[in-house]
């Protein structure tokens, strides 16, 4: 109906017929609530629930939901693509189900303790994909809590670029490190005999002088 002021107002009418005694309606008793805010609040989460689907549907970062029984009840086109699974094969099983058998124990042990203190899980992990190859992602989730117990909103972002790339970088600072302790021995001894050069003398000399005044006993 329509407000003085013109503002549409929503409400929630009850009504109760009376009868006479020979069992005629007479009239009617009513109750009309205001129910306008409750309307609005309505429109605005279904509004968010629109805007999230639209942002969920394009995002390249894998979105899901689970129930309190932690099967899927969501997944968005970018979960299917870095996992490999279609929505069919995902829906109605555990999150779990792509996870690599290495990475279980530490996910599990990491989730089950977010639950438990109602925080937020950030944690890298590998997928198994249906092909069998593996995927580094990054796994982040909340946990919500309501009537129907633990409701689970997760992230799913695949790193393996990164991650490649931060082992070529491992891999480089060690082959650095061994080529330095290299050159360091090399410094010190006779390439012909391996044995210790002048250099290579001189300071195990020093060291040891340095050890004798230090114990008063070569």
């Amino acid at each position: 109906i329509k407000s003085k002021n013109g503002e549409n107002v929503w409400l929630d009418i009850h009504e109760v017929p009376v009868l006479d005694p020979a069992g005629n309606v007479v009239k009617y008793n009513g109750l009309a609530i205001d129910n306008t805010a409750r309307k609005a609040q309505e429109d605005q989460l279904k509004m968010r629930e629109k805007r999230f689907r639209e942002i969920s549907q394009s995002s390249p970062i894998g979105i899901f939901h689970a129930d309190p029984n932690d099967l899927m009840t969501y997944i968005n086109p970018a979960w299917q693509i870095i996992t490999g699974r279609p929505m069919t094969e995902t829906l109605g099983n555990p999150w779990w189900q792509s996870i690599h058998p290495d990475d279980k124990e530490q996910v599990f042990r990491t989730w089950e303790l977010a639950a438990k203190e109602e925080r937020e899980i950030s944690i890298e992990c590998r997928i198994i994909r249906p092909d069998k190859k593996s995927v580094w992602v990054q796994l982040r989730s909340r946990f919500l809590f309501d009537d129907h117990g633990k409701i689970t909103f997760g992230t799913l972002e695949n790193i393996s670029e990164r991650k490649a790339e931060q082992e070529k970088k491992e891999q480089l600072i060690q082959e650095l490190l061994d080529l330095k302790k290299k050159l360091e021995v090399s410094v010190r001894t006779d390439p012909l005999t391996d044995l210790p050069n002048r250099r290579g003398l001189a300071e195990q000399l020093e060291y040891e002088k340095i050890r004798f005044d230090r114990s008063k006993n070569p």
